[in-house]
C-alpha cells in the first residue's frame, strides 16, 4: 500500500509576514456623510430616486440619520434628498 501524503507536508507556515491594508475605497455616489440637518441635494432622473431611497435609508439606519426624498414641482431638478434628523 502506498503511503497517503498529508497537506500538512506540502504547506509551509510563515510568521510576520505584514497584512496588506484594502485595495480599495468604496466612492460614495450621494454626500449622506457630509449633509447636516435641512441641507439637501438634487435627484436628476426619476430612475435614480429608488437607488437614492434606498441608499439613504441603508446609510441613515447604520449612523442614525434620516433623508426624505421628495419630488420638488417648479424647481429645475424634479427630485431632492433632504437630511431630516
Amino acid at each position: 500500500m502506498a503511503k497517503k501524503s498529508h497537506a500538512q507536508d506540502t504547506i509551509t507556515i510563515d510568521k510576520n509576514v505584514p497584512f496588506p491594508g484594502p485595495t480599495h475605497r468604496w466612492h460614495n455616489k450621494w454626500p449622506f456623510g457630509s449633509m447636516e440637518i435641512g441641507h439637501s441635494f438634487a435627484v436628476q432622473t426619476f430612475a435614480d430616486v429608488p437607488l437614492v431611497r434606498a441608499a439613504s435609508s441603508y446609510y441613515g439606519k447604520r449612523n442614525g440619520l434620516k433623508f426624505s426624498v421628495r419630488k420638488t414641482p417648479g424647481m429645475p431638478a424634479p427630485y431632492r434628498c433632504w437630511r431630516v434628523e
